[in-house]
């Protein structure tokens, strides 16, 4: 599924807000990855964040979009 997708530490209440075009397989990237969010996601554990698609996008060109919009 393309979406937007919404990655909430639940220690601190802080949000990443991210874009894909297969939701259901990103937050595995992100856990094995090596951006901040993914090291984030490392150290403290999958456990402590809630992961949420926001808007599924019918196409590609709706995603930044609507990542622009959630962001804000």
């Amino acid at each position: 599924m393309k979406g937007i997708y919404k990655i909430t530490n639940k220690l601190n209440g802080k949000s990443y807000i991210g874009q894909s075009i297969h939701c259901g397989k990103r937050l595995d990237e992100h856990f094995k990855g090596s951006q901040f969010i993914d090291e984030v996601l490392q150290l403290e554990g999958i456990e402590n964040f809630e992961f949420e698609v926001l808007k599924e996008a019918k196409n590609n060109e709706d995603l930044s979009k609507w990542e622009d919009f959630y962001i804000i």
